[in-house]
């Protein structure tokens, strides 16, 4: 259910949502912009969060359901039911 909601948002409208939740409603995070990170690591962190997990939601979606399928189809090779057969 994540990874077809991970996939199925469109990036810009994340973005924007976020933004509204944690920018405007909220004031967690800075809305945009850039703080060198010589300047305040801190500051730079707080303004990295948002775009990371932005970007990073479609790809780790897709890698989940990779990730799923692979896993069973291993769990269904016969090595395993061999090793589950005894025990």
């Amino acid at each position: 259910m994540t990874a077809l909601w991970g996939l199925s948002i469109p990036n810009f409208w994340l973005g924007i949502l976020l933004i509204l939740l944690f920018s405007v409603t909220l004031g967690l995070l800075p809305a945009s912009g850039f703080v060198s990170p010589a300047e305040s690591l801190s500051r730079n962190l707080a303004t990295l969060v948002m775009p990371a997990f932005v970007l990073g939601n479609a790809i780790a979606a897709a890698m989940m359901r990779h990730t799923r399928s692979a896993m069973l189809g291993m769990l269904s090779a016969d090595y395993v039911r061999t090793a589950r057969a005894k025990g």
